[in-house]
């Protein structure tokens, strides 16, 4: 339910406190440099395999039936 009293939050807004906001948890890889006796970070490598959906607000799991068919826009 949402302020109004009925639900028309998104499909996949967060059950627990209703924040529409999510963040997915990709597979990440930092790339660094290693340069004389220091390490810099120069980038981070995204492999696109989406693994889970999580609230941004309230870091709750977001129920996913099937995330292979999950459209990313």
């Amino acid at each position: 339910m949402n302020f109004y009293g009925d639900d028309t939050r998104p499909k996949y807004a967060c059950a627990r406190c209703g924040s529409n906001e999510v963040r997915g948890e990709f597979d990440t890889c930092p790339v660094f440099r290693a340069e004389g006796d220091r390490i810099i970070y120069l980038r981070s490598e995204t492999y696109p395999d989406l693994s889970a959906l999580y609230c941004n607000n309230c870091h709750a799991d977001i129920e996913i039936e099937n995330i292979d068919a999950l459209i990313i826009e």
